[in-house]
């Protein structure tokens, strides 16, 4: 990316909220609408779009189907194609143009009367709301922009004094418990200019950032440094959790990067992290930080320099390696020609470092809270999380705060998994799911529509009544199945449910709709190759591999020109 704001451009992270809204307009507002290019991002982890993530709940939007609705209101392919500059205009730092575009959208929205049309209203409402999401995110970013453009005018070279950055890994000594001897643990605290700035922004301008991420902390430091020290890496590195998403488990960053270690799905992947229709292990804390503990450590043996392995993190070891060849140092502090965004990367990671070490010395108060504990039910199929906050005698939230992985209603179907439920309750749940009577348990099955299958016979195959189906799915009476869409099926374990199970279809139908439908069919989308660019750089951007990229182009070659344009096929719903 080449962000002269990396703090900024972390502010996209909580548009992921947004940006659901337009995806599921793309239907709606024609092909053209389609093409959102997305801007170069970082292959690790896409760090650097997640640095002030986790203020608030960061899900994925989910809107009403408003397919069709541009024929009755053909105004709204204009509208999204405004909203789309306005967004990509402030990625681009053209504030201007985004205030320009937003001026359009307040105009549009003032003159339109669309109460004759209940969804066209329920759109528009919609749209007013990002519209005041996307003013929210051009005032923070001008106030950003101000206050960083003295960061970015200082010359990033080694500060006077700074010692090279390979010696930045040199071990703290303070009481951290009982810790194996080893140079790896802990890094030394570096004191810059560039360091200094950013000091100054979480214990001024952007204190809200850090109090917010501080009280976080305690909740989940304890498993973070457990997995740290297992993988013999240094605990401080669970500063790099803090300033990448804030340490939410819901962080989403504009580049489709999820989680606590801000992971996209090629590289989340390639760590065995489980990304599909069903779960999202980059949202497990416990496997995240594995995979990035794991990435890290792989990074450090790398390079032999922590600041050189979180600057790879952050845009990837090939860009790194190449500014070590052309600056002819292994010096961070001298790579002049990484991004600006990286560049202030470390600097960040170190001002984090500086605040948590001694958060009183900066008028923080020091954290504490619960910590992140649970116990385990087992379950054998899909099983409805609903009934688990039953049997647990808890409520759903609780069960779904310690299940953030978990993407849909249930557990995934035909296989062994286990669900977090509060500490305590874990003994009890398993005894009285034991109990539930057949006539009152459902599972789950995804299920891809083939030519010719119509909902009689998708009932006799799983053995369920036509109507849980068209209940499950909202299907009208008269509707047909199309081939390659997806339906969920209810398969009920007795010829006559209990009153448990039409409660779960019903809920589990909201969830659907709620989804945007059982999705998983694929969609096509344009990417414009940029400067830097290459196909395997592109391929792990979007969670596909080279070939697939060749294969949808009619490529020979792996070669790539700046400008080309590439379709890339994207399953949906999978990440």
């Amino acid at each position: 990316m080449q962000s002269t704001s990396s703090l900024g451009r972390s502010a996209w992270c909580g548009f992921g909220l947004v940006m659901g809204g337009v995806a599921l307009l793309a239907s709606a507002c024609g092909p053209a609408n389609r093409v959102v290019d997305r801007p170069e991002s970082a292959p690790p982890g896409q760090v650097a779009t997640a640095s002030v993530a986790g203020v608030d709940s960061l899900e994925e939007a989910r809107e009403p189907d408003y397919s069709g609705l541009d024929k009755v209101f053909p105004e709204i392919a204009q509208l999204e194609t405004w909203y789309r500059e306005a967004l990509q205009a402030v990625w681009n730092e053209d504030l201007d143009l985004a205030e320009q575009r937003s001026a359009l959208l307040d105009s549009a929205l003032t003159d339109i009367d669309s109460d004759e049309n209940p969804l066209a209203s329920i759109y528009y409402q919609s749209l007013g709301a990002r519209l005041d999401k996307l003013k929210d995110l051009v005032t923070e970013e001008r106030t950003l922009q101000k206050y960083l453009a003295k960061v970015d005018s200082l010359s990033v070279v080694s500060p006077e004094g700074v010692v090279d950055s390979t010696a930045l890994a040199t071990l703290i000594e303070r009481p951290v418990g009982p810790r194996p001897a080893s140079p790896r643990y802990d890094l030394a605290l570096v004191a810059n200019p560039l360091t200094d700035r950013w000091v100054n922004f979480f214990s001024g301008d952007g204190r809200h950032y850090m109090e917010l991420w501080l009280t976080r902390l305690p909740r989940y430091q304890e498993i973070i440094n457990a997995v740290l020290d297992e993988y013999k890496v240094p605990r401080d590195l669970v500063f790099l959790a803090m300033i990448e998403s804030g340490l939410s488990m819901q962080a989403h960053s504009y580049a489709n990067a999820v989680g606590p270690w801000q992971f996209i799905a090629g590289t989340g992947k390639l760590y065995d992290l489980r990304i599909d229709w069903w779960v999202d292990d980059r949202r497990n804390l416990e496997k995240a930080t594995r995979a990035a503990a794991s990435h890290l450590s792989d990074l450090y043996e790398q390079f032999h320099s922590w600041p050189l392995a979180l600057a790879a993190y952050n845009c990837g070891a090939g860009r790194v390696e190449r500014a070590i060849a052309k600056h002819r140092t292994r010096d961070f502090w001298k790579l002049t020609s990484l991004p600006s965004q990286t560049r202030n990367y470390v600097p960040k990671f170190m001002a984090a470092l500086y605040i948590g070490k001694d958060p009183k010395k900066y008028h923080f108060d020091t954290p504490s809270g619960d910590k992140f504990s649970y116990d385990v039910v087992p379950v054998d199929d899909a099983t409805d999380l609903r009934l688990i906050a039953e049997v647990a005698e808890c409520p759903l939230e609780a069960v779904l705060e310690l299940n953030p992985h978990v993407k849909r209603w249930c557990t995934p179907p035909g296989e062994h998994y286990e669900v977090r439920v509060p500490t305590g309750k874990g003994p009890k749940a398993v005894e009285k799911l034991t109990q539930i009577p057949a006539a009152d348990r459902v599972t789950w099955r995804r299920h891809r529509v083939s030519r010719g299958e119509t909902l009689a016979s998708l009932a006799k195959q799983y053995t369920t009544p036509v109507q849980a189906i068209r209940d499950a799915n909202k299907l009208k009476p008269k509707s047909g199945l199309r081939p390659g869409s997806y339906l969920i099926i209810p398969v009920i374990s007795a010829e006559e449910p209990g009153p448990r199970v039409a409660q779960y279809i019903a809920e589990a139908a909201k969830a659907v709709a709620a989804s945007g439908g059982a999705g998983g069919t694929t969609r096509g989308k344009s990417y414009v190759v940029r400067r830097g660019d290459t196909l395997s750089s592109i391929s792990r951007k979007h969670g596909v591999s080279v070939s697939q990229i060749m294969k949808w182009n009619r490529k020979r070659s792996s070669h790539v020109h700046v400008g080309e344009r590439l379709r890339i096929t994207i399953r949906g719903s999978a990440d």
